[in-house]
């Protein structure tokens, strides 16, 4: 995908709605004057390439994951990252396209938590679109100061101009990195799943889930019980089935954990 090497890292690959595959990647071939690129490539079903790669951004967080959700076809992209500015001022923003990916606006900030970390923090957003066209994000930060470090959500519902203030969905228990990814069920309900301490201080992944409206949010459920450590999880929606994956180490040794359950109507 990349022609540059040791340059590209941190890839995500999803499929659009027309069955085409837009992978992205954070690049430092070009760290001057903004450092690390953002870049993409799309490739067809047969996996032939139907672009070169092709910068869309720059002044990128160095180790922060990317997010995609896609609508009309694959014809609007929207692409969630974590920028970083002078200041090591570390806050989300969303890029929209109109012509499946080729270009882009310019980011919009989705919350400005404040926080300002020298190095990457390894932890970046995720974005999905519901049936009425919102944009769900979740994403963790230690904001200002660690009364405020959690993992948050926010919702726009004007494709992406604007962004409500954000809210809480889970306290960080510890001074820790969280991870967070969410995915949207055909019934529009948002489904949450995240790393965070336990009380025996493990990291473990939980969960919850906000309904349609955006006023029922569930009690958190803890879904992992690893000896010591479970984190980064993965999620996945099919056939009102739910997947989350997750992988757990204890020690040396680290295996991969997947759950499932039914969903929605």
């Amino acid at each position: 995908m990349n022609e540059v090497k040791d340059a590209g890292r941190f890839p995500i690959i999803e499929a659009t709605l027309d069955g085409d595959f837009l992978i992205g990647w954070i690049d430092r071939r070009i760290d001057n004057p903004k450092p690390r690129q953002l870049y993409l490539i799309k490739i067809g079903a047969d996996g032939n390439a139907l672009t070169k790669n092709y910068q869309v951004g720059q002044g990128l967080c160095e180790c922060c994951k990317l997010g995609f959700a896609f609508a009309d076809a694959g014809k609007t992209v929207y692409l969630v990252d974590r920028e970083v500015d002078a200041n090591k001022i570390r806050n989300h923003v969303l890029r929209k396209s109109t012509d499946g990916g080729a270009t882009f606006g310019a980011p919009v900030e989705i919350s400005n938590d404040g926080w300002q970390v020298p190095s990457c923090p390894h932890s970046g957003p995720s974005v999905g679109r519901d049936s009425r066209g919102w944009l769900h994000v979740v994403w963790f930060t230690l904001g200002r100061s660690e009364q405020e470090a959690g993992i948050y959500y926010s919702v726009s519902k004007d494709d992406g101009k604007t962004f409500a203030p954000r809210r809480l969905v889970h306290a960080n228990t510890a001074p820790e990195i969280l991870y967070a990814n969410l995915a949207v069920g055909s019934d529009d309900t948002i489904y949450l799943a995240w790393s965070n301490l336990d009380n025996a201080s493990r990291a473990q992944i939980f969960m919850r889930t906000i309904s349609t409206d955006g006023q029922m949010w569930s009690a958190i459920q803890q879904v992992s019980n690893a000896k010591r450590n479970a984190s980064r999880p993965a999620l996945a929606l099919r056939n009102n089935q739910l997947h989350v994956a997750w992988t757990e180490t204890d020690g040396e040794d680290s295996r991969v954990v997947l759950r499932s359950a039914a969903v929605g109507r």
